[in-house]
């Protein structure tokens, strides 16, 4: 794992996995920059889902750092930062979504339900949870 980060070109999937691994051990800023590095390494795929889910992954380190800096209320402005830097990595996962035609993935659509409902807009929020729950149950009749 560790060869396979030194090169200059490794999958997203290794940077992911090293970002969840370091998030999971507290460490979000690192995290943060792994899913950066993987963002940055799905620009030479061609397999989009993999740009997605580096988006996704991006967007989840975001939120997690935007809630930390919201339980001091002297980091409301970096909180803001995050929060909308996630909304940007979340905007463009969905839209590379319909792109390609490629259904979107459930986190996404709940993260963006998510950061709708606490910018005021409670029926588009629904919306984007309930299209969350029939994509998910979708995979799961399908066995996907």
């Amino acid at each position: 794992f560790v060869r396979c980060l030194r090169h200059i070109w490794c999958p997203p999937g290794a940077w992911i996995g090293l970002g969840y691994a370091l998030a999971h051990l507290g460490f979000a800023d690192l995290a943060k920059s792994a899913f950066a590095r993987a963002v940055a390494a799905t620009s030479k795929s061609i397999n989009p889902t993999d740009r997605i889910e580096a988006l996704i992954a991006q967007a989840t380190a975001n939120l997690r750092l935007a809630s930390r800096c919201l339980l001091d209320s002297s980091e409301f402005e970096a909180a803001t930062a995050h929060g909308e830097e996630a909304l940007r990595c979340l905007t463009n996962a969905y839209e590379l979504c319909g792109a390609c035609g490629i259904a979107p993935d459930p986190r996404m659509l709940c993260m963006l339900a998510e950061i709708v409902f606490y910018e005021g807009d409670v029926e588009r929020a629904e919306v984007l949870a309930k299209r969350a729950m029939d994509v998910a149950s979708a995979v799961r009749q399908n066995g996907s």
